[in-house]
């Protein structure tokens, strides 16, 4: 028992002397950096489009905004290029801002881009003087291009049975490559106001409604903005999904079951989008149809008895 007891008080002074070794050791920390004086906080606009889709004959450049917080003196901002896919962007190595303001742009080119292929870059904000490690704004921009041709197919017509209270005449637009159809958005302020939608009006809206026919006739898409807020509440938009990929987006099968959006059997030029009225967050309104004449096809107006 002695020796037990030997043993046990030598390994106690052995953890008391690791204990007290540990504690006398000298931690060395890393001084956090030192913003300079004068440091300007250079950052990417929150405003830049981060993707393009443009027509093959647009202008093979796309503008980029920086923006800084001491505007006192001119100043050459350094860049950083962190991405150029294939090296097909033609990027400035510096951001020039003249005194006094506190905006400039940046032209990137891409003239030897391949239709049909994209491509991404990423440009950061480089060195100290323009940098603020503290600062909640963002030094990096990363900006995608397509270059796509849209054929314009001719005049139709869009009928949102739950929003409109009358038909829109559209132009309709198709592309070869994508195997898509687009129609410029409908859902204008003249359209949303004679439906009387009033406070509701305001929300955001989609560039474009697009939609995809497959070769049985089933018709699908993703989501598009219908320019209306619930109950008017910035943040809450009232949006058009294709049920399915509502599923997807809630992470739910609960909607499987929704009917199809489909080719009308009898007439090829007529279609039926049956759409889920939803606010990520609230609920939503159900399904209701949408329809769309492609040119040539019937007048929605009358067919439907507006």
């Amino acid at each position: 028992m002695k020796t037990i007891k030997k043993v046990n008080i030598l390994i106690a002074l052995i953890a008391m002397f690791l204990i007290t070794a540990c504690n006398n050791e000298v931690v060395v920390r890393t001084p956090s950096p030192v913003v300079p004086t004068g440091n300007q906080t250079v950052y990417f606009s929150p405003k830049n489009a981060t993707s393009y889709e443009l027509d093959p004959t647009a202008p093979t450049t796309v503008t980029v905004t920086l923006l800084r917080k001491d505007s006192t003196s001119a100043a050459d901002v350094p860049l950083k290029v962190m991405k150029n896919d294939s090296n097909v962007f033609v990027i400035p190595a510096t951001a020039s801002f003249q005194a006094g303001k506190g905006s400039t742009t940046i032209s990137v080119g891409f003239p030897q881009s391949v239709i049909g292929t994209s491509y991404a870059f990423e440009i950061a904000v480089s060195g100290d003087n323009y940098l603020n490690p503290y600062s909640s704004v963002v030094p990096v921009v990363r900006v995608s291009i397509v270059r796509v041709k849209w054929d314009l197919v001719g005049t139709g017509q869009f009928y949102d049975s739950w929003v409109f209270a009358s038909v829109a005449p559209v132009q309709i637009y198709y592309s070869v490559l994508k195997k898509q159809y687009r129609i410029p958005n409908p859902y204008t302020v003249a359209m949303l106001t004679e439906a009387e939608w009033g406070t509701y009006m305001g929300g955001p809206t989609s560039d474009y409604v697009i939609f995809s026919i497959a070769a049985n006739g089933n018709i699908t898409w993703t989501v598009w903005y219908t320019g209306l807020n619930y109950k008017g509440v910035s943040g809450q938009p009232i949006e058009a999904y294709f049920p399915l990929y509502l599923g997807t987006v809630r992470n739910s099968t609960a909607y499987n079951a929704d009917p199809k959006s489909s080719v009308d059997p009898t007439n090829s030029k007529l279609l039926k989008l049956n759409a889920r009225y939803y606010i990520i967050g609230l609920g939503g309104f159900g399904v209701f149809p949408i329809y769309i004449s492609l040119p040539g096809g019937p007048d929605l107006k009358t067919l439907l008895g507006l």
